[in-house]
């Protein structure tokens, strides 16, 4: 796998799949998160979590490839976002804020229409150094998401000591049938910092009514819409709706 990954940008194989952010309010989209896949010549389309674990060598390459074709595809759609991951190595490299600016101008992309997505305990492999990038990008007009929040060891002062615009609640919250006052309070204290709250990982009706109940800013989830390639996300954004 870790050699036949180095190969696989380089061969056409890989590619980036879409999976919409429903504003809570009006249950239209608005915007998408970029997923890699990989066209595996015998494995078929298989996700991330089945390689990325494998691909320390070739990182770089695809995280710029992801990267440059999630810009690409979203210069052409109307005014919606595209959330990118990141790898953590790169928030903490001086020279990403320029990396990313020349991607986006070459794609024709405007900056403020980008948000990238870093995990949670990444940013605290190096702070200083995640917090002296961050600053920058925010300067360009990129927004900055904490991703899967709430797994595993959480760290609430991330809010107040990083210029983030958007908390991802991780999964294991959202479908925890308890969780919904400690969401709701953290929720309301994200709003008074002007930062915006994503559900990931909703699955069914009742989950997101208690995310709405909960004053969560968008939802993100199967029981809306799984990844799926770019153009039937031309389809989806003709569509308009959350269900596609």
């Amino acid at each position: 796998m870790t050699n036949a990954l180095a190969n696989a940008i380089a061969a056409g194989e890989m590619d980036v799949w879409y999976q919409p952010q429903i504003a809570s309010t009006t249950l239209r989209i608005a915007g998408f998160e970029a997923l890699a896949r990989w066209n595996h010549p015998e494995r078929g389309c298989i996700g991330p979590d089945e390689f990325l674990d494998q691909s320390e060598e070739s990182i770089e390459d695809l995280a710029a490839f992801v990267l440059a074709r999630a810009c690409s595809d979203a210069a052409l759609w109307p005014d919606l976002m595209v959330g990118v991951n990141v790898a953590p190595y790169q928030f903490t490299h001086g020279a990403f804020p320029d990396e990313i600016a020349a991607i986006a101008s070459a794609s024709g992309l405007p900056l403020d229409r980008l948000e990238l997505e870093i995990l949670e305990n990444a940013a605290l492999e190096n702070p200083d150094a995640a917090r002296a990038v961050m600053v920058r990008l925010r300067e360009m007009g990129v927004r900055i998401a904490i991703d899967d929040f709430g797994q595993g060891h959480s760290h609430e002062f991330l809010l107040l000591d990083l210029p983030v615009s958007k908390i991802k609640l991780a999964r294991s919250i959202v479908i925890d049938p308890t969780a919904g006052d400690w969401i709701a309070e953290f929720v309301g204290m994200a709003h008074a910092l002007d930062m915006e709250i994503t559900a990931e990982g909703v699955e069914t009706q009742a989950q997101a009514k208690a995310m709405q109940a909960a004053g969560c800013d968008y939802m993100q989830g199967f029981f809306f819409a799984r990844p799926a390639p770019g153009r039937d996300v031309v389809r989806a954004i003709v569509g308009g709706g959350a269900k596609t």
